[in-house]
């Protein structure tokens, strides 16, 4: 496997101990569409565990860690997660760490911004789902295909974030807005504007923020601008938005880092 593949295939990684959890996510991500690899299930007959790993892990563009203290003392755990956070290096998997219970993570394990199961399964779940279909487009500059190019709304910025998918309530996006024509608001927008956004957790005002060298943004213009929620919520990297003013789309958004 040379780079990230397009499907949407995850490879999960777990201790004996959560058997049950594990496998739980697991058939939930399937009635969601999204095709899963789990042991024991996804051994072929003949094929040793090792071989059998290492198949899932090329096949898969995502790996999901299931961690609890059990899961931390796994061999298997250990040599799996330190393989896909390798392979993410190369830009060939995203990994995703799944909090069930609070442990102590190695360091580099640490770095990475989970997603906890725990108390709210079926948030910590839909946001499970989200991430993993904003796909491999989610990934950093330093992930992306060597040669691969950027079109117009799908590039981060220079300097943008090294997370790609974290909560956080801040982010800049490039906001293009429509022209009256289009549906388009008539009046220009300044710092302060509040328009309507979902970003996959429900409406929220938005507060809008633009450039210190920015007066104004137009109907028909284009502009990065920060953007901050009243709350924090999972936001990944090139994910799209409608900028709405009331039932209205005025202008359509991409993030492009996230912040702080």
């Amino acid at each position: 496997m040379n780079a990230m593949t397009t499907s949407k295939k995850v490879f999960i990684s777990y201790d004996h101990a959560d058997t049950a959890t594990a496998h739980r996510i697991a058939s939930d991500l399937e009635r969601n569409g999204i095709e899963v690899w789990i042991a024991p299930e996804s051994i072929l007959p003949g094929e040793s565990w090792v071989e059998a790993i290492n198949r899932g892990l090329n096949e898969c563009s995502f790996v999901i860690t299931v961690l609890t203290q059990s899961a931390l003392h796994s061999d298997w755990v250990r040599m799996e997660t330190n393989a896909a956070i390798a392979l993410e290096r190369k830009g060939k998997l995203r990994l995703i760490p799944l909090e069930l219970s609070p442990c102590q993570l190695p360091p580099l394990w640490a770095s990475y911004q989970m997603i906890s199961f725990n108390p709210d399964y079926e948030t910590a779940l839909k946001s499970l789902t989200r991430a993993i279909n904003v796909g491999p487009d989610s990934c950093t500059p330093e992930h992306r295909r060597e040669g691969e190019t950027t079109t117009p709304h799908q590039h981060p910025e220079s300097g943008a974030s090294a997370v790609s998918a974290a909560h956080c309530a801040a982010m800049k996006a490039e906001l293009h807005m429509l022209k009256s024509n289009e549906g388009g608001r008539k009046a220009p927008c300044f710092s302060g504007y509040t328009p309507t956004v979902d970003l996959g957790d429900g409406d929220m005002k938005a507060f809008v923020t633009l450039p210190a060298d920015a007066e104004m943004l137009t109907a028909g213009q284009t502009m990065v601008v920060t953007v901050t929620l009243p709350r924090p919520v999972l936001i990944a990297v090139r994910t799209r938005f409608d900028v709405r003013d009331g039932d209205r789309i005025v202008g359509k958004g991409v993030v492009t880092e996230l912040l702080a």
